[in-house]
């Protein structure tokens, strides 16, 4: 597609669709310790907290990550290009720019994807999908839970 920006609003010719909406505001990334519970991000909140059971998530919003193989701490970011990660049943790496390609991320909505990085590696493309390496195993002994929500401020 095509992005045409104004100061305040940007107009993307995405397939045949024209989409107008207002900018962004800025995000810097967030550093995550071993210790907090909630991070603000943007317009998002993500709620982390020790899982109750070792069952992986079906809501995209949450991400049930294996505890041992996180290392803190951790990063929580925009995408980038050249960003790679291995999707969950996948044992190959995979660009994150195709994986969203491949997913019909419409353009307006690639602005406002995010990743959880842990020791430099994807953890968790949030909303979207988890990387396989941090999966929860039957060798798995704990798990974090990432929950994420819309912050209103």
């Amino acid at each position: 597609g095509k992005r045409f920006l104004s100061p305040s609003h940007q107009l993307v010719i995405d397939r045949e669709h024209l989409i107008l909406s207002p900018h962004e505001r800025f995000w810097d990334e967030v550093i995550i310790n071993a210790d907090q519970r909630e991070v603000i991000l943007g317009s998002l909140e993500m709620e982390i907290e020790k899982a109750n059971s070792l069952e992986i998530s079906k809501d995209s919003l949450i991400a049930k990550l294996d505890a041992d193989k996180l290392k803190f701490p951790l990063r929580w970011r925009k995408w980038k290009p050249g960003d790679f990660f291995y999707p969950l049943g996948m044992d190959h790496k995979r660009k994150l720019s195709d994986f969203l390609i491949d997913n019909k991320v419409a353009l307006t909505d690639k602005d406002s994807v995010t990743v959880l990085e842990s020791g430099g590696e994807i953890a968790w493309v949030v909303g979207y999908r988890i990387d396989n390496r941090f999966k929860i195993t039957p060798q798995t002994r704990s798990a974090l839970s990432f929950n994420i929500n819309l912050y209103f401020t």
